[in-house]
C-alpha cells in the first residue's frame, strides 16, 4: 500500500492499493499471455501475492496522466492539478537511484 512520488522523495500510504495493483497487474499479464506474449507470469496466489518467474527486466516505466502532475507539469508549463483534454502516455527509463 506505499505509494512514493518524485523518484521517493515523496512517500505515503494509500490503503488498498497494494491489492488493485495486484489485480491489475495480473489481468494484464493474463491478457498479454492469451494473445501470444510470453510474460514472467505464473500465477497469483492472493490478493497482495503472485508467483513470478525469475528474469532480466528492462526498466521501462510507464505513465497514463489524465490530470498534469509533478514533473509532467514542470515540463510543460501546466498547473497541477489540470484536468487534461485526453490521456497521456509517457515512457521512460525507470531509475530511482
Amino acid at each position: 500500500d506505499d505509494a512514493t512520488a518524485f523518484n521517493g522523495l515523496k512517500k505515503g500510504t494509500i490503503a488498498g492499493k497494494g491489492v488493485v495493483n495486484n489485480r491489475m497487474t495480473n489481468y494484464m499479464f493474463r491478457l498479454l499471455e492469451k494473445a501470444g506474449v510470453p510474460t514472467h507470469y505464473v500465477e497469483e496466489l492472493n490478493d497482495r501475492e503472485t508467483v513470478v518467474k525469475k528474469v532480466s527486466i528492462v526498466p521501462l516505466e510507464v505513465i497514463v496522466r489524465n490530470t498534469a502532475a509533478g514533473s509532467f507539469s514542470k515540463r510543460m508549463g501546466v498547473e497541477e492539478g489540470t484536468a487534461l483534454k485526453c490521456p497521456i502516455l509517457e515512457f521512460s527509463y525507470k531509475n530511482d537511484d
